[in-house]
């Protein structure tokens, strides 16, 4: 009954690319069924969508990620831009993948890099409306 074996029956496509891609890790979402966002899942529908890949030594940069993941595999990507405060505003809105609100989104590098400070370089920006909820 755990979620992530439940996800992984429901996404042959998972266990088929890891088995394509030994050494590497896929870090992602699960979604549908799991919380008040649906997804327009029907009941006990989980999908799943990567955000990073882990090679045991490093985070892939961006390009590599895209390059091994299909589109409808992997978080969907709503721009690539210099950072400025603006993109703030891209968190808002309706989700690229349902019909419901945009809980977010993550903003990275297109190289990986690590701060001294803070570590890796990424931070997500939730909107205004998945807080309200």
């Amino acid at each position: 009954e755990d979620i992530w074996w439940r996800v992984l029956g429901q996404n042959p496509w998972i266990e088929d690319w890891c088995r394509k891609h030994e050494g590497l890790t896929l870090y992602g979402e699960a979604y549908g069924q799991v919380q008040s966002l649906k997804y327009n899942a029907k009941p006990g529908e989980l999908f799943f969508r990567a955000f990073d890949i882990w090679d045991g030594s490093r985070w892939l940069d961006v390009r590599e990620f895209m390059e091994l993941l299909p589109v409808d595999c992997r978080v969907p990507l709503v721009s690539i831009l210099p950072y400025d405060e603006s993109i703030a505003e891209m968190a808002e809105g309706k989700s690229l993948i349902a019909d419901n609100i945009r809980e977010g989104i993550v903003v990275k590098p297109m190289k990986e890099r690590t701060h001294p400070e803070i570590g890796r370089v990424v931070a997500k920006i939730v909107s205004s409306a998945y807080l309200e909820m």
